[in-house]
């Protein structure tokens, strides 16, 4: 009986003593893949300090002054809009917008009304700076 009790004792610590190796292993396993990770983590932080960041570069568009601005057409459609609205004849809106384009482009292309509608934008444009940096 008491060698039945030494071999149970036994084989008990050898089972004990494999789900110490496993444990350690898998616990040295998950260290590793720890490691990896943050060393991963290091390289790529690495990377991306050592590779520097384009400027951006300030590309300024030049404005084909023969198209009239968009703000402007809307200006005339608008205006074509409510023109149609008052008169006794009834156009489609598809229509009226198509005429309000076409309109839009021959009074930009005027060179007279353009140089009076820049010169508007651009008093209203020092207006409004003057009104946002005045100097008190």
């Amino acid at each position: 009986m008491e060698t039945e009790v030494a071999e149970k004792q036994k084989e008990i610590e050898a089972k004990e003593a494999a789900i110490a190796a496993k444990k350690q292993a898998r616990a040295e396993k998950r260290k590793m893949k720890k490691d990896e990770v943050e060393i991963e983590k290091a390289v790529d932080k690495a990377v991306e300090e050592e590779a520097p960041k384009p400027k951006k570069v300030k590309r300024i568009l030049k404005r084909d002054e023969s198209v009239p601005p968009v703000w402007f057409e809307k200006f005339v459609e608008s205006a074509k809009l409510e023109e149609s609205k008052i008169t006794a004849d009834k156009k489609p809106a598809k229509q009226v917008k198509e005429e309000a384009k076409a309109t839009a482009q021959a009074q930009w292309s005027d060179g007279y009304t353009r140089d009076r509608v820049n010169q508007q934008v651009d008093n209203h444009m020092s207006k409004l700076y003057g009104m946002i940096f005045a100097r008190k």
